[in-house]
């Protein structure tokens, strides 16, 4: 499964590389049975005041990017073999910048 994420993530560079957001992260979740992939674009505030020695306030959007139904054991499997695997796919086939936009968290829903 994270060869496919980072595969479709790959073919997607190219919108992320015409995007004017000054970051961009793919967010994995799991959450009602589902292993989600958010892809997240962080902009620059309209209210930031450039050159200004001040914080820099920032506004995020996201959207689903990739849903598959699954058990909490895949995705405690997905994540073992992204820190197992990261240099390796990060090296052999995406590069660093594919590997290193995704970030994992956890929804509990009780």
């Amino acid at each position: 499964m994270l060869c496919r994420i980072l595969k479709q993530i790959s073919e997607n560079s190219v919108e992320d590389g015409e995007s004017e957001a000054m970051r961009i992260n793919y967010i994995v979740t799991y959450k009602d049975g589902k292993i989600i992939v958010n892809r997240c674009e962080t902009f620059y505030s309209n209210e930031y005041n450039f050159g200004a020695h001040e914080p820099i306030d920032t506004v995020s959007h996201g959207h689903c990017f990739f849903e598959e139904e699954a058990t909490i054991e895949d995705y405690v499997n997905l994540l073992v073999e992204y820190i197992n695997e990261k240099r390796y796919y990060a090296d052999a086939y995406y590069g660093k910048r594919v590997v290193n936009s995704l970030s994992f968290t956890y929804l509990w829903r009780d």
